[in-house]
C-alpha cells in the first residue's frame, strides 16, 4: 500500500514540475505569443437600461491579442476588442449595443496559475433600440477599460489556457449630440494563448 501512495505521489510530483516548467518556458522574458480570449456576462447600462427594467441583458466579447514577456511572468501589448451586449424588453422592444475598441493591456502571472490583467483603449460603436417597432440607430466614440483577475493552466511549453473573471466599464458619447453614457458589467472569460518565439 505505501508504494501504491509513493507512486501516486511521484506522479503528481512530475505533473507539477512540467506545468511549472511549461509556465517557465512560455512566460520568459522575450517571449511574443499570440491569443484569443472569449467571455459572456451580465451587463448593466446607467440610467437609461437596469436590471428592473430589462428582462435580459446579455454581454459577450471576442478579443484576438499579440503580447511580449519584458520579465518573467510579466507581459504587455495590444488587443482588438469585439464587445456586444443586447437587452431584451419583451417581445417588441430591444436595445442592442457594440463597441470595437483598441486596447493596451498589461498582464501578470504567478507559477503557482494566478493571474490579473488590466486593459484600456478606445474605439467606435453603435446602438440601436427597437421601441414598438420603431428603429433608432446612433453612432459614438468611447473609452473601454477592464480589470480581470483569474487562473492559468500551462498544457505544454507553448500553449496556456486561461479562466478568468472580468469587470469591464465603457465611456461613451455620441456622434450627433453632446450626451455621455456608462455601460458596465461582470464577465466570465476563457482564452488560449499560444508561444510564437
Amino acid at each position: 500500500m505505501q508504494q501504491v501512495y509513493s507512486q501516486q505521489d511521484t506522479a503528481n510530483l512530475n505533473i507539477i514540475n512540467e506545468e511549472i516548467d511549461n509556465y517557465l518556458h512560455i512566460t520568459q522574458k522575450n517571449n511574443f505569443v499570440t491569443g484569443l480570449d472569449f467571455g459572456m456576462g451580465i451587463g448593466l447600462r446607467n440610467e437609461n437600461i437596469n436590471i428592473e427594467s430589462a428582462t435580459a441583458i446579455v454581454d459577450f466579447t471576442i478579443s484576438p491579442k499579440v503580447g511580449y514577456y519584458f520579465k518573467q511572468g510579466f507581459s504587455t501589448g495590444f488587443d482588438f476588442d469585439y464587445f456586444a451586449s443586447v437587452a431584451s424588453f419583451d417581445y417588441q422592444n430591444e436595445y442592442q449595443f457594440l463597441l470595437q475598441s483598441y486596447n493596451i493591456f498589461f498582464k501578470y502571472q504567478s507559477p503557482k496559475g494566478f493571474a490579473a490583467e488590466i486593459a484600456s483603449g478606445y474605439g467606435t460603436g453603435k446602438e440601436k433600440y427597437i421601441n414598438n417597432g420603431s428603429e433608432e440607430n446612433n453612432e459614438f466614440g468611447g473609452y473601454r477599460y477592464s480589470i480581470a483577475a483569474g487562473l492559468s493552466s500551462y498544457w505544454s511549453k507553448n500553449v496556456s489556457f486561461e479562466l478568468m473573471l472580468k469587470y469591464t466599464g465603457s465611456q461613451a458619447s455620441y456622434e450627433t449630440v453632446e450626451e455621455s453614457f456608462y455601460l458596465n458589467g461582470l464577465s466570465l472569460n476563457a482564452g488560449i494563448t499560444v508561444n510564437i518565439f
